[in-house]
C-alpha cells in the first residue's frame, strides 16, 4: 500500500453514507437515485506512492440541465503531494467550503494541485458521458523519478511554488490523452499496476518536455485551443478535396501560420501531417477491405499520381499497399 495516501472520503448529495477508498485497487459504485444516471469510481495504487483515480459517470440529460452536485469529497495524505485532475466529456466545478473561489476544469483545463489533504465540493456537468482522471505523487517520489532540477522547473511553471496552492491550466490533448488511458480496463493485478505507473510517468516526461519547449510558459490562448480544436473535428470527418490552410486559418480568423503552429503544439503534428496520415490509414482498410484499385484510391485522397500515392504508403507503414493485397488473397 501506498505510504503517503491515507484515505478518500466520499460523502454524496443523495446518500448519507460515507464511502472510502483506501485499498490499493477499489471499486465503488455511486447511489445515484435511477432518474440521476449512473457512476462508478476505481481507486489504484502504484509503487513510486502514485495514486491513481478514475471515475465514469453517465448522466440523464433530460432531467435537468443544472450542475449536478455530487457532494463532499476529503482527501488526506501524510506527506505534501503534486495532484493532478482531468476531465473529458463535460466540465467539473471544484470549490472548497471556506472559499468562494470556484475551479473548474473539463475540455481543456487540467487543475493541478500542491496539498497535503483538501476537503472540497464537487459538481459536475450533466452529460451523456463524463469521465474524470486524478493522480497524485509526493514531492520526494517526484523527486526521484523526473529529478530535482525537473521538479523545480514543473512546479514553477505550474504556478505551485508554495505549499496549498491550486490553479487550472489548458495543456495540448495528447498530453491529457496519456493520462485518460492511465488505467486499463482489461489488465489485473500486478500487471495494470505496472501499467498505470508506465502512463503517470510518461504523461510527467510529456509534461517537462511540454515545459521545456515553450520557456516555462504553460497556458494556451482559450480562444486559439478552441480554434484548433474545431479544426481538428472538422479535418477527422471532411472527405474529399481538402481546403488549403489558407481556407482553413480563414475560418478561424487566424493566419496560416499561427494555425499550423497551435495545431502542431496542441497534436503534436502539423495540419498536412494529421492529413496525410489519417488519409493513408483510410486507404490501409479500404485496401483490406474492398476491391478498389490504387489508382483510384490514389485519386479518392488527393494524389495526383498513383505513384506518389505508393510511395507515401510505403514510407508510413514500411511496406507497399500492394502487399496487402497478395497477403490477403
Amino acid at each position: 500500500m501506498s505510504k503517503h495516501f491515507k484515505s478518500v472520503t466520499l460523502e454524496l448529495m443523495d446518500n448519507d453514507e460515507e464511502n472510502q477508498f483506501s485499498g490499493s485497487d477499489e471499486y465503488i459504485t455511486y447511489p445515484f437515485p435511477k432518474e440521476v444516471g449512473t457512476g462508478s469510481g476505481n481507486m489504484l495504487k502504484t509503487s513510486h506512492d502514485i495514486s491513481i483515480y478514475k471515475g465514469q459517470h453517465a448522466y440523464n440529460t433530460e432531467l435537468s440541465s443544472e450542475p449536478y452536485d455530487l457532494g463532499l469529497i476529503a482527501c488526506n495524505f501524510s506527506e505534501e503531494v503534486l495532484m493532478v485532475d482531468f476531465a473529458s466529456g463535460g466540465t467539473i466545478e471544484m470549490q472548497y467550503p471556506d472559499s468562494d473561489e470556484i475551479f473548474s476544469y473539463g475540455k481543456n483545463h487540467t487543475l493541478f494541485r500542491r496539498l497535503t489533504g483538501f476537503e472540497a465540493n464537487f459538481k459536475h456537468e450533466r452529460v451523456k458521458r463524463l469521465e474524470t482522471m486524478s493522480f497524485s505523487i509526493p514531492l520526494t517520489a517526484l523527486r526521484l523519478v523526473i529529478g530535482e532540477k525537473n521538479t523545480e522547473m514543473v512546479l514553477s511553471a505550474l504556478k505551485l511554488s508554495s505549499p496549498s496552492s491550486i490553479i487550472a491550466h489548458s495543456l495540448p490533448l495528447r498530453i491529457n490523452n496519456i493520462l485518460q488511458q492511465a488505467i486499463s480496463p482489461h489488465l489485473q493485478g500486478s500487471m495494470k499496476k505496472l501499467y498505470s505507473q508506465t502512463k503517470i510517468l510518461e504523461y510527467l516526461c510529456e509534461l517537462v518536455e511540454y515545459i521545456e519547449k515553450n520557456s516555462g510558459a504553460l497556458t494556451i490562448d482559450d480562444k486559439q485551443a478552441e480554434n484548433v480544436l474545431e479544426i481538428h473535428n472538422y479535418l477527422s470527418q471532411v472527405t474529399g478535396k481538402l481546403p488549403s490552410l489558407v481556407e482553413l486559418a480563414l475560418e478561424v480568423g487566424m493566419s496560416a501560420q499561427a494555425l499550423n503552429l497551435a495545431f502542431k503544439k496542441e497534436f503534436g503534428m502539423t495540419i498536412h501531417r494529421f492529413m496525410t496520415k489519417r488519409r493513408l490509414y483510410e486507404a490501409h482498410d479500404a485496401i483490406l477491405e474492398t476491391n478498389i484499385s490504387l489508382k483510384v484510391l490514389a485519386d479518392d485522397i488527393g494524389y495526383s499520381h498513383v505513384n506518389h500515392f505508393i510511395t507515401a504508403f510505403k514510407k508510413e507503414f514500411s511496406y507497399p499497399p500492394g502487399s496487402l493485397r497478395k497477403n490477403n488473397s
